[in-house]
């Protein structure tokens, strides 16, 4: 399988550790003083980000809850105070799904968001995803972070990525067969209902090409028996694995 990125993932363990260190501190430093969030939380928990000269001085940095971002971003809305730079420098916003209480609005600059692809890089081609391949997306496109990240990851591998949003299931199994798509990224539910509309539909799941799915959005995926949905016949849907295999 070929590397993202050979230096670094090949690189001893030592130097990891260094390159990971090094980035924690070039990040702490951006943020102390300009970021108000942040600055304010050492400054109440007595830290000094110049102190943090190891690993074990990371642990004394104190967690943050969702629920001190959301606090934090009614005390300044639209944003938050957990923004470092002025508005002009941010490009992108996304948001949470707010499934489970108010929506964590996100700003990206073009760097940031440049990370966002340069990670799914390394997830699409830890898959065994290349030029070769023709991923596929069946995502709304919204303001929720979802595949967005996928779009950048497909052009890094250099993977045809084709835009699944605005169709319905049924449509989306036609639009999978016909342009060829080897690669489906999506929620592990999403790949059930897919299966469970191709067997109501009568849609012949052998006629796909794809060879992989790749699940994010939920952490189902990680779930065993999920993962068996995924992978055999059961209620309450036919798995599309199962019937690529068929």
């Amino acid at each position: 399988m070929p590397f993202f990125d050979q230096v670094k993932e090949t690189a001893p363990r030592e130097r990891l550790r260094k390159l990971q260190f090094d980035k924690l501190q070039r990040l702490l430093r951006e943020i102390s003083g300009r970021n108000r969030f942040y600055t304010k939380k050492w400054k109440d928990a007595g830290i000094v980000p110049d102190n943090i000269h190891s690993f074990s001085d990371f642990q004394k940095l104190p967690f943050t809850c969702k629920s001190e971002l959301v606090s934090a971003q009614e005390e300044a809305p639209p944003f938050g105070t957990n923004a470092t730079f002025s508005p002009e420098a941010y490009t992108r916003v996304h948001q949470t799904s707010g499934t489970t209480g108010t929506p964590l609005r996100v700003v990206d600059t073009p760097e940031s968001w440049d990370w966002w692809g340069y990670c799914w890089g390394h997830v699409l081609r830890g898959a065994g995803v290349t030029a070769r391949d023709r991923v596929f997306l069946p995502f709304s496109f919204g303001p929720f972070i979802g595949f967005w990240a996928t779009v950048e990851g497909a052009k890094r591998v250099g993977a045809m990525m084709i835009p699944g949003g605005g169709w319905d299931s049924i449509q989306r199994l036609h639009m999978m067969r016909d342009l060829g798509a080897t690669v489906v990224c999506c929620t592990p539910t999403y790949a059930l209902r897919l299966a469970e509309v191709g067997r109501e539909e009568h849609f012949d799941m052998r006629s796909l090409s794809v060879r992989a799915l790749i699940h994010a959005g939920e952490p189902g995926q990680a779930w065993h028996r999920l993962r068996r949905a995924l992978k055999q016949h059961g209620a309450p849907s036919v798995s599309i694995m199962q019937e690529l295999q068929k």
